[in-house]
C-alpha cells in the first residue's frame, strides 16, 4: 500500500518556479533553494543562509505543521529575510571586529531558542535586537540605517532600538522581547566567564520570572 503524503509537502505537485537561486548576501555566490529549505551553506563562503522566499504551503496554516516538519513554522519563516540581511552588513560593510560579532551572534542563537516556543514575542524584533544587543558599546552606524536596509519598518525599528535599551539595563525589564534578549545577554556573558555559583546564577534567572508575574498578578 502506497504511503500517503500531505499534498502541500509532496514534490509531486511543485513547479519549476518552486526551486530557484539567491544570491548569497555575504559573498554574492549564487546559492540553489528548495522552496520549504529555510537554510543553505553558501558553497562559496561556507556561511549559513537563510531562505528569503520560503513558501512552507499548507505549513503556514495547517494545525499538524511542527508534527508533519518537526520545526516551528512561523517562527522561521518570519524573520529569516530580515536578520540575514542585517547580519550581513554587520559581517561585510561594517568596522565590526571578530570577537564582538562572535559574541552578538551568540546572544542572536540563544534568543532564537529562547523565543522559539513564545508565541507573544515578534521574532523579527527578538532577532534583531539580540544581535545589536550583542555588539554592546562596538561603534556601528545608526541603528535606525541599519534595520531599514534590513527592510523593517520605522514602526517595528522603533520597537527594536527600545528592546535594544531596555536588554543591556541591569533590572529584568519588562515586555516578552526585552526580557527574552535581556535573558540571552546574561546567559551569553554567563557562558564565557562563568560565575562563581552556576546554581545560585541560574536561581536568579527563575527568580526575575517568578517575581515579573508576581507583579502582574498583583495589578
Amino acid at each position: 500500500m502506497p504511503t500517503l503524503r500531505c499534498p502541500g509537502q509532496d514534490m509531486r505537485y511543485w513547479t519549476p518556479a518552486d526551486i530557484f537561486d539567491v544570491a548569497c548576501p555575504y559573498c554574492g555566490t549564487e546559492i540553489e533553494f528548495w522552496k520549504d529549505e529555510p537554510v543553505r551553506l553558501c558553497p562559496s563562503c561556507g556561511v549559513e543562509v537563510r531562505n528569503p522566499r520560503i513558501d512552507l504551503g499548507c505549513a503556514k496554516w495547517c494545525k499538524f505543521a511542527e508534527a508533519c516538519l518537526g520545526r516551528n513554522v512561523e517562527h522561521l519563516t518570519a524573520a529569516a529575510p530580515v536578520i540575514e540581511r542585517l547580519r550581513a552588513d554587520l559581517t561585510k560593510g561594517l568596522a565590526v571586529t571578530p570577537d564582538p560579532l562572535a559574541f552578538a551572534e551568540e546572544v542572536h542563537q540563544l534568543a532564537d531558542t529562547l523565543g522559539a516556543a513564545d508565541h507573544a514575542a515578534d521574532p523579527r524584533v527578538v532577532k534583531c535586537a539580540a544581535l545589536l544587543a550583542g555588539l554592546g558599546d562596538t561603534p556601528i552606524p545608526p541603528v535606525a540605517d541599519l534595520l531599514g536596509q534590513a527592510g523593517l519598518d520605522a514602526e517595528t525599528s522603533n520597537r527594536v532600538e527600545e528592546v535594544v535599551r531596555l536588554a543591556q539595563l541591569p533590572e529584568f525589564p519588562e515586555g516578552r522581547e526585552a526580557q527574552i534578549v535581556h535573558d540571552a545577554l546574561r546567559i551569553a556573558a554567563a557562558q564565557r566567564d562563568p560565575p562563581a555559583d552556576l546554581n545560585a546564577f541560574l536561581a536568579q534567572l527563575c527568580l526575575d520570572h517568578a517575581r515579573l508575574l508576581a507583579r502582574r498578578r498583583l495589578g
